[in-house]
């Protein structure tokens, strides 16, 4: 059990999962081979799952005729589930305002495919809009990727096609504040170089996960972002745990304790966990932080293969 400033988590292994049934279970379809994985081990484990509802975002979505079609569609064999098509920005976070959820009191997020921007706001939703307080988040570690050793993708080529905004729901005004920028590490090269050099901060720190998955992820990430490190010193790296969202939490709360006066601008760029512990961060903290990412105008999807853990991360904020 983890303790900070009145905020009380825990960590397990999804196998330790002790509840008989879940009211509500939201994830996001991919054609990834741990898109599900959670999902499926609750169902073997016999708990009742209510009402399962399944981001259908149009941008990942695979085309009748592949191979991947069926694993993408693969939970509608099950009772209760619904795929949400996705086709706009908003429409994930639209239906989850609309829904009733006042006699819903167990809710399961799986957040391994939902992308980054949208964890925020989906939380923003419950905890805002629904006064939701208390819920299970799981995540599925990857074993490894694919082309673990090209991990330039086509960002490098492709930077111009970046639009590094605030998300609506995270903006706080900066006047008569320094702005620090406060970034965790992902795996595009030279994409944290290019917020860095586009946006007027005071100061910058950097997150990057140690332990990561395994110990060449870490390499991997302080590699591709050499040219921000090179720039700022690396007295300004900071590390916390890749799997972990409270040691992602701590961290803020220490770099704030830090720098009270000034509004911190987090973008994360690393693991779905490090979002969901800045996630948690910046509700909590909602006139000292906004939430800035690099929304690229082409998505390309990256895939792991296999799974190594499955976590259940259990919240109250």
């Amino acid at each position: 059990m983890i303790y900070h400033d009145e905020y009380i988590a825990s960590m397990e292994r999804l196998e330790a999962y002790n509840h008989k049934k879940i009211d509500l279970f939201i994830t996001s379809a991919h054609v990834d081979e741990r898109s599900f994985s959670a999902y499926e081990l609750l169902h073997r484990k016999g708990i009742t799952i209510v009402q399962t509802v399944v981001f259908d975002y149009s941008d990942i979505r695979p085309k009748e005729d592949s191979d991947a079609y069926n694993q993408y569609y693969r939970l509608q064999s099950f009772s209760g589930v619904t795929y949400i098509p996705c086709n706009a920005f908003d429409a994930d976070i639209n239906y989850i305002c609309n829904m009733d959820i006042s006699s819903i009191h167990n809710i399961v997020i799986d957040i391994t495919n939902i992308p980054t921007p949208d964890i925020f706001r989906l939380l923003y939703v419950l905890y805002s809009i629904h006064n939701v307080i208390q819920y299970s988040i799981v995540y599925s570690e990857p074993k490894y990727y694919q082309h673990i050793n090209g991990f330039n993708y086509s960002l490098n080529e492709k930077l111009v096609e970046i639009d590094y905004r605030t998300i609506p729901e995270y903006f706080c005004s900066a006047v008569s504040r320094d702005v620090m920028l406060v970034c965790f590490l992902g795996f595009g090269r030279l994409v944290s170089k290019y917020i860095h050099d586009r946006c007027e901060h005071s100061d910058v720190v950097v997150i990057n996960g140690f332990p990561s998955y395994y110990p060449k992820i870490k390499d991997i990430s302080l590699e591709h972002n050499y040219e921000l490190i090179s720039a700022i010193g690396t007295d300004k790296v900071l590390f916390c745990q890749a799997n972990d969202p409270f040691s992602s939490y701590n961290t803020l709360c220490d770099i704030k304790a830090h720098n009270n006066n000034k509004l911190m601008d987090i973008c994360v760029l690393g693991s779905k966990p490090m979002a969901l512990g800045a996630c948690i961060f910046a509700l909590k903290n909602q006139n000292d932080v906004k939430v800035s990412f690099p929304f690229p105008k082409e998505t390309a999807i990256r895939q792991s293969l296999d799974v190594s853990e499955i976590w259940w991360y259990r919240i109250t904020i």
